[in-house]
């Protein structure tokens, strides 16, 4: 079998599928049932004329040939029976009579197939056909009706637009294509010689059905232009580079001398040229065939590629709209445009945007609008012509309907992820033409670029809200908030803290650390350098000639993998706090003096009226000497008695320095216990030790430790009933932070704290921690911050000055005391001393905590 037969049968298996393929796409449509009649009769056409070279028998192929002009009548009529009704499916009167006078001439053209095929004989295997007097008039007939069919066609495409005048356009790129190649293969190349084409003309035929088939069933179609565009780039560019490959091959042939791989390697290096020179010759080609022939009206790139750049730009929600109705407006030249966004709370569709559309001001789409459901389902662009080509739904039908009523032509959705929250309404084009696949391909892209800056539009208002909500926080806060960066730099500054500083100006800068005092300035940079972060800590603000009193908290602001950020400082300014203390502690030193004032009044009576009593009774007892004996030891202790108290009301009052000096701290409480040891004996109490090792020396003053530990002592010794124990050891500690936590969380505790603070550790072993503990009754909850008071006590017996003094002492050596009791079991005093004295500080202020039930 010849190959051209083989070709014949191939292009008459091709017009089967496509027509079966259209037909199966839409069998209601009335273009898709005609164009399948059509194609198959040009099917038959080719198959017959594959069968003629088969037959030997010349009767046989007589019989053929007459087929083949039977069945190729029938090709013009099947042709303007298909157009009269192409693209828009309306059937009018004149051309249905008009299709049956052409399929009855076809008829009786048929039955004369005797008369226009006389004779066939062969030679060399090809049938050589003898026609009669009828030919003419078949020729005639059949190029009159395929005339008068395109002619039919252009008449209706004059008034149509849009994707109708475009599939139009495919008909006739698809006629002018075959008309094209038959004219070549069997006028053109039969001149010059090459008669090897001219039975393949069936196959020429094949563009022509393809392309309509293409404009029947393709959702989007190309713009026809580009369509024509591209294949004249590629027809150009293969022109191009086969010249260009056979210059190089001459050129070659001509310079390499003789060898027996010669024609080998002028076929490589020619391909390589052509490869090399395939991408620039194609651009140049390109760029001369659009600036001459194919000038399009916009540029899809560049209109992508500038909404990129001012998306970015663009934060506003309401101008990033209106920039983008006019990128669209504009270059492509749309009659309506708007852009609907959806409403998070109602989740209704409401216009933000648009221009020239007559329902911009009231349109809104319910969630459950068909066009809304359509586009969830769908995800792509929506068109009107396509839904009337393939309306196939109730939906798509209801969809059409509401377009219609907008005055719509093409809807493009903007998703954000699966979430659909806008849609792009777009009427016609300026200029008629059609809404292309291209147009469609750049209005998803848009939509993308859309949707992102959409996005970016709602972080950026979400952030703006949330910096106004942050200021109007800080703004409204009584504490002064100092935020600086890691490099030094303030960031920024609420009100509160630009009164505190007395900076008037709003300027960020670092020159407003020159109005921090050099305390708060090294408690924030030592939160920047080295992390560790400051609560609650006093110092003085200085704010011209006056110092403001402030309590400072320093944060450090760092990323999640410890990355330093900066430093936030928490200034709270204490000049109404401290001047209510003040007018508090001259209320209660006016109370304290009438207390202290009764108290010493009661503790000296007591002796007094027992002396008084024995000068009242002297008189008459004179030659008693028991009596005078009795009378004069009770006078001698009960003056004692005044003496001590006056003595420890002098120490209490009086300002002491102590004379501070090295000292072994386990001497002086091993000597001071050897001096309580008989009154121990006494009680049948029994005191034992537990000393750390070797510690650093103790600086203080010897005689006021030892006043601080026969104290404590004293006391326990009285809680502590016959047998008991009384326990004192000794360790160190690197601060009191334990202490001031434990006192916060364990009821039944108080915690005092007069080490001033500093920012820098530069001790291993700070604090000396003295713990004396006894098995006494305990101290009742409700009375532990009332412990250091003068003249409190919970002995019924004593002056009740002893803690108050070991307040003082403590006070005096810049240390701290802890006290922790359970009653029923027994106390824990913990003295806390520096093992290195500090001569200066933030703040020599008591720190307090106390927790009770």
């Amino acid at each position: 079998m010849h190959i051209s037969n083989i070709v014949i049968l191939l292009t008459s298996i091709m017009y089967v599928c496509l027509g079966t393929f259209v037909l199966w796409k839409n069998s209601s449509n009335s273009v898709n049932r005609r164009f399948c009649l059509f194609s198959y009769t040009l099917a038959a056409w080719a198959f017959l004329v594959f069968i003629v070279p088969q037959t030997e028998d010349t009767a046989l192929s007589v019989l053929m040939v007459r087929l083949v002009f039977c069945v190729a009548i029938f090709i013009p009529a099947t042709l303007f029976f298909f157009t009269s009704i192409f693209p828009d499916q309306v059937k009018r009167p004149t051309d249905r009579y008009l299709s049956i006078l052409f399929f009855a001439v076809s008829t009786l053209l048929a039955f004369s197939s005797p008369y226009i095929v006389e004779s066939v004989h062969f030679e060399k295997q090809l049938p050589h056909v003898k026609y009669g007097p009828p030919f003419l008039v078949f020729w005639f007939y059949f190029i009159t009706c395929t005339v008068y069919s395109l002619y039919h066609l252009y008449e209706k495409s004059l008034p149509c637009y849009g994707i109708k005048k475009l599939q139009i356009q495919y008909l006739y790129f698809g006629v002018g294509v075959a008309v094209f190649l038959g004219a070549a293969t069997n006028f053109i190349l039969p001149m010059v010689g090459v008669w090897q084409f001219e039975s393949l003309v069936p196959l020429v035929t094949i563009p022509f059905p393809a392309s309509v088939a293409y404009a029947i069933v393709k959702y989007h179609l190309l713009d026809i232009q580009l369509v024509i565009k591209r294949g004249a780039v590629y027809s150009a560019l293969t022109v191009a580079l086969s010249a260009i490959y056979f210059t190089v091959g001459l050129v070659l042939g001509s310079v390499l001398p003789i060898a027996e791989h010669k024609e080998t390697v002028t076929a490589i290096v020619s391909t390589i040229v052509m490869v090399l020179v395939f991408v620039p010759t194609r651009e140049v080609i390109q760029h001369i065939l659009d600036t001459t022939l194919f000038e399009t009206q916009y540029s899809p790139p560049k209109i992508l590629s500038d909404s990129t750049t001012i998306f970015s730009a663009i934060h506003d929600l309401d101008g990033l709209l209106q920039y983008a109705v006019e990128s669209l407006y504009g270059p492509v030249g749309i009659e309506t445009i708007c852009i609907l966004l959806k409403n998070e709370v109602t989740k209704h569709f409401n216009s933000r945007v648009a221009i020239n559309f007559s329902p911009r001001n009231n349109l809104c789409l319910h969630p459950d609008n068909a066009v809304i459901t359509w586009l969830c389902q769908q995800r792509t662009v929506l068109s009107v012509e396509h839904l009337n080509r393939f309306a196939q739904s109730k939906l798509d039908k209801i969809v059409a309907d509401t377009f219609e009523s907008l005055g719509v032509e093409v809807c493009v959705p903007v998703f954000k992820e699966n979430d659909l929250f806008g849609i792009i309404l777009l009427g016609k084009k300026v200029n008629k033409k059609p809404f292309t696949q291209e147009d469609f391909n750049m209005f998803l892209a848009f939509s993308g670029q859309l949707a992102m800056a959409i996005s970016n539009a709602h972080l950026y208002k979400g952030l703006e809200e949330a910096k106004v909500y942050r200021d109007d926080i800080l703004q409204s806060l009584r504490n002064g908030v100092l935020v600086v960066g890691s490099d030094e730099k303030v960031t920024l500054i609420n009100n509160e803290a630009q009164r505190i500083l007395g900076e008037k100006s709003t300027d960020l800068n670092v020159e407003m650390f020159k109005h921090i005092c050099e305390a708060a300035v090294q408690l924030l940079r030592y939160t920047l350098r080295h992390g560790k972060e400051f609560q609650n800590v006093e110092c003085l603000i200085e704010r011209g000639s006056t110092k403001i009193p402030c309590e400072v908290t320093t944060i450090r602001l760092k990323t999640d993998t410890s990355e330093n950020l900066g430093a936030v400082m928490i200034m709270t300014d204490l000049t109404e706090l401290k001047m209510l203390q003040a007018e508090k502690r001259h209320s209660d030193r006016l109370a304290s003096i009438g207390a202290l004032a009764a108290n010493i009044a009661h503790e000296i009576k007591n002796p007094l009226v027992a002396v008084s009593t024995y000068f009242q009774l002297l008189p008459h007892k004179r030659g008693d000497e028991e009596f005078q004996g009795n009378f004069q030891s009770i006078a001698e202790k009960e003056l004692r008695r005044i003496n001590n108290i006056i003595e420890e009301m002098l120490h209490l009052a009086r300002p002491y320095t102590p004379a501070l000096r090295s000292l072994d701290p386990h001497y002086i409480i091993r000597s001071t216990i050897s001096l309580l040891t008989e009154t121990a004996k006494e009680k049948d109490v029994q005191i034992t030790t537990n000393f750390v090792g070797e510690v650093s020396p103790l600086i203080a003053d010897e005689e006021q430790m030892r006043r601080v530990l026969i104290n404590l002592l004293h006391n326990s010794l009285d809680a502590v009933e016959n047998s008991g124990h009384i326990n004192i050891s000794t360790s160190t500690r690197n601060d009191l932070s334990e202490f001031r936590r434990i006192s916060l969380l364990r009821p039944g505790t108080v915690f005092f704290s007069f080490a001033p603070f500093s920012i820098y550790n530069k001790h291993e072993e700070k604090y000396f921690i003295i713990k004396v503990s006894d098995t006494g009754t305990g101290i009742p909850a409700k009375t532990m911050q009332h412990l250091f008071e003068p003249f409190f006590t919970t002995k019924g017996k004593g002056t009740g000055l002893g803690l108050a003094i070991i307040y003082g002492i403590l006070k005096e050596h810049k240390g701290g005391i802890y006290v922790e009791s359970t009653e029923g079991k027994g106390t824990d005093f913990y003295v806390c001393l520096p093992l290195a004295h500090i001569d200066s500080g933030v703040s020599t202020e008591a720190a307090v905590v106390t927790s009770s039930t």
